[in-house]
């Protein structure tokens, strides 16, 4: 029987102070001194950190039905509903995945190429050459605009939407707070900041409800990926609940947008300091499109592009942690692993074992050939999670960061600015700590719609 080595820390706290001011660097600590598995405490709370690409895909392949979110999973409940599939495991979890893949089929996702496209080119027309762009609150924009649309049909034009957007971004700070601490504060306790998360949630349920009644009184598929859900019947005919619902929405949204705004803010951010990748990209992006909108028969000729946002999402994994806890008590490859133990998963420590990938803090896209990436072993990249409860949406999500960065590239350079350093924050998701770049137009192109910034 094997023994999971222990991190060097604190008898009385443990790891708990490194793991509210620097959980990155902890990780990656973990992984240096204990080697496959390691254990850390935060408090009283043992957590065992799976380090290798073989443990974690013996886990969340083999075992995967052994194991349950956890604690970790349930944390989303107060935001994203009972029904989140962040706190589901076994025949709910799958009721959610048959449900929703009928969206993301290959037919149906190039459908959701032409909003996308536009949207990007909307977002182009309206950068000012020589403007300074906060380009995390621009990507937040784009995303949220593909998304209002592909998802639910939705304008973002109109009444209301600057109060949506508003409850959107109380929500994604109160994630953000609570994923920070190392006890979360509960959100029925009467504080300020509470009850203004509280009244936030009540507008987004509240458009939910609006969106479910216009889509169940329209009866037809729009096209979009709330009329699938409402669509859906299971084998004895049955619907989706209202719960249901409002819970899956809820957190295909936020997890949409939220994960592919960041993960284009960091490539943005990324090739501001490495021009070279940057000039090889926009290239090819001249190359194919010569100025016109990208479709899905181009995304085969852009796999500069697409080995870009993989190398991005090696560095910058927007989920760069999650957690499991076993049913049972279980043996992987010699390690007991007891009932209730907190499992944490890393994709940003599992993406920098330098036996995988040599100089990892290095951007190389090129790690990404076909040939290079076919030769890695299952579980080593993770950008998405893995097993049962990988991101159901990971082709959306590709394909729209993929037909965006090869449309704004042929038009826009993102320039960092003099001695700018970006650092990634550990909150809900991975996010720069800064993100103020300075839009050049290229080719001597003018903007159409008038000179406006973002940020």
């Amino acid at each position: 029987m094997k023994i999971v080595k222990r991190v060097r820390e604190s008898l009385l706290l443990g790891s708990a102070l490194e793991f509210q001011r620097d959980r990155l660097g902890l990780m990656m600590r973990v992984a240096r001194e204990c080697g496959e598995m390691g254990a850390f405490r935060v408090g009283p709370l043992r957590i065992i950190q799976v380090n290798s690409a073989r443990l974690t895909e013996a886990l969340l392949t083999e075992h995967d039905s052994m194991l349950s979110v956890g604690a970790l999973g349930r944390l989303f409940v107060p935001v994203l509903g009972e029904e989140s599939p962040l706190a589901l495991d076994g025949e709910p979890h799958m009721r959610f995945r048959r449900a929703s893949a009928p969206a993301f089929q290959p037919k149906r996702l190039i459908r959701y190429t032409q909003p996308m496209a536009e949207f990007a080119d909307q977002f182009q027309r309206g950068l000012q050459d020589g403007a300074t762009l906060n380009v995390e609150a621009a990507m937040v924009q784009l995303s949220r605009n593909i998304i209002a649309k592909t998802f639910f049909d939705e304008s973002v034009e109109g009444e209301g939407v600057d109060v949506f957007s508003a409850a959107v971004d109380e929500v994604v700070a109160y994630l953000a707070r609570m994923t920070a601490r190392l006890v979360p504060i509960p959100l029925s306790w009467p504080l300020e900041s509470n009850r203004r998360v509280r009244a936030a949630i009540e507008v987004l349920q509240s458009r939910l409800k609006q969106l479910i009644q216009q889509g169940r009184e329209a009866g037809v598929d729009r096209g979009d990926f709330l009329s699938m859900l409402l669509m859906f019947r299971d084998a004895h005919g049955n619907g989706l609940s209202e719960l249901q619902l409002q819970s899956y929405a809820m957190t295909t949204y936020f997890g949409g947008y939220v994960t592919i705004a960041n993960t284009l803010a960091w490539l943005w951010l990324t090739l501001g300091a490495h021009p070279e990748i940057r000039t090889k990209l926009e290239q090819e992006a001249e190359a194919v499109l010569r100025g016109r909108l990208p479709t899905h028969e181009d995304l085969p000729k852009l796999p500069y592009a697409l080995r870009v946002i993989k190398e991005t999402l090696r560095l910058y994994p927007p989920l760069f942690l999650f957690g499991r806890e076993p049913a049972g008590d279980l043996e992987v490859s010699g390690y007991p692993l007891r009932k209730g133990q907190v499992l944490l998963f890393s994709p940003y420590v599992l993406h920098r074992d330098p036996e995988l990938f040599p100089e990892p803090e290095r951007f190389e896209p090129d790690r990404f050939l076909p040939e290079k990436e076919k030769a890695l072993p299952r579980g080593a990249y993770i950008p998405f999670g893995w097993g049962a409860h990988a991101c159901i949406g990971q082709r959306f999500a590709m394909m729209e960061m993929h037909l965006a960065v090869a449309h704004l590239a042929q038009h826009l350079t993102f320039e960092s600015l003099p001695g700018a350093r970006t650092r990634p924050l550990a909150l809900a998701v991975l996010k720069p700590d800064s993100a103020n770049m300075v839009v050049r137009r290229r080719n001597g192109e003018s903007t159409l719609l008038g000179a406006r910034g973002v940020g």
